[in-house]
């Protein structure tokens, strides 16, 4: 298949999701946007560590980086103030064209009990997208900068981009 002109690549990674990158996705494409503030997806902030408790549904990423059931240290590198509004995400996606959204990485507000995702796999129309507001790249606060660095950011990223191109199977 081409993309004017070119080959279409298996998988795209996207810093901003638009009207393009929703028709890419929409028509079979496969993407991994990485989202770093609070928007154009609905999103919020909030603190990663404290007052949260990180859920890992059961899926085949999970399999290869290294969870058991908490965020520890291969997190540090890795944590975010900001979170997508789970229940926004529908409506933000084009409703009609969502076919499935499941979470990979949850955070569970201790004190008000509100779900918010730092990892989302959507299946859009006749594609799939990883949306993730993590830090892949690091940089905040003490947070080891770039992935050369961010040794937990690079293999997440990775395994992610991997997952995606179907090395790793669903």
């Amino acid at each position: 298949t081409t993309l004017r002109g070119r080959k279409r690549p298996r998988v795209a990674l996207a810093t901003l999701w638009d009207a393009g990158v929703q028709r890419y996705v929409a028509r079979g494409g496969r993407v991994l946007y990485w989202q770093h503030g609070a928007g154009p997806l609905p999103a919020r902030r909030g603190p990663f560590w404290r007052e949260a408790v990180k859920l890992f549904p059961a899926h085949p990423v999970w399999d290869v980086f290294p969870v058991d059931g908490y965020a520890d240290m291969q997190f540090f590198g890795l944590a975010t103030d900001v979170m997508f509004e789970a229940d926004r995400l529908p409506d933000a996606l084009g409703a009609a064209q969502v076919r499935d959204i499941r979470p990979l990485l949850r955070r569970l507000d201790a004190r008000s009990f509100e779900m918010h995702d730092y990892l989302v796999e959507v299946e859009l129309g006749a594609g799939r997208a990883l949306l993730s507001t993590l830090r892949f790249g690091g940089g905040a606060g003490s947070q080891p900068s770039g992935f050369l660095r961010n040794v937990s950011g690079y293999a997440l990223l990775s395994i992610l981009l991997r997952y995606l191109d179907g090395t790793i199977l669903p």
